[in-house]
């Protein structure tokens, strides 16, 4: 019996380009679902540490009707953390290239991981964890603001001879702070969403490699 090798030839060929093909296509999809779960861990890590910093400091913020004089110590307190500490920097230079540099970099960064949720995580636990990032860094950048107003009252009143209550009117101090307390009362609701027992739980359903 003869044999046409060139066709046999054909044949092998083919079929190697066949589990060839299979074999990258299954390759890409693990290291895709692999790409996935890292960026799932990446985001939920870093939304965890902030969801324990806020738990572990929630019950210091409470509304004033009065200018907060120690702010600066709250927000070193809610960027205690090794993912936040950079940020929590700007705090005792907040006119400082470098500082405010690194500090809206975070902001950005924290920005982008919200949106990065929104796409690694599903349903309502995709929102809750985008929603709280979003809250946090809001927060984060009006106490930021709030505090340069603070520094500049101060100044300000030693300057020109102002009281305190002077200074906080003159600079419309009240409608900075009430923005800041808006930050407070989203970042409040969106703790209290994520904190649950049950967002927790369908989160962590989530964090699997074939998920």
């Amino acid at each position: 019996m003869d044999f046409d090798w060139t066709t046999i030839t054909a044949i092998i060929s083919a079929i190697a380009a066949v589990v060839a093909l299979v074999l990258s296509v299954w390759q890409t999809r693990i290291s895709n679902r692999q790409h996935l779960f890292d960026m799932k861990i990446r985001v939920w890590m870093v939304a965890w540490g902030m969801i324990e910093l806020y738990g572990q400091h929630v019950r210091r913020f409470e509304k004033k009707d009065e200018p907060y004089l120690a702010l600066d110590q709250e927000f070193l307190w809610l960027t205690n953390n090794t993912y936040l500490h950079e940020a929590g920097n700007v705090v005792d230079s907040l006119l400082e290239a470098n500082a405010r540099r690194e500090f809206f970099a975070k902001i950005e960064e924290i920005r982008s991981m919200a949106e990065s949720a929104l796409y690694v995580f599903k349903g309502k636990e995709a929102k809750s964890i985008c929603s709280f990032l979003n809250d946090y860094g809001d927060l984060l950048l009006a106490m930021y603001q709030y505090q340069i107003l603070l520094d500049d009252m101060q100044k300000r009143a030693g300057q020109f001879k102002w009281t305190l209550e002077e200074a906080s009117s003159r600079l419309d101090e009240p409608s900075i702070r009430n923005e800041m307390h808006e930050c407070m009362d989203r970042v409040d609701d969106s703790y209290e969403s994520i904190n649950s027992r049950k967002t927790k739980r369908r989160i962590v359903r989530q964090l699997k490699l074939f998920s």
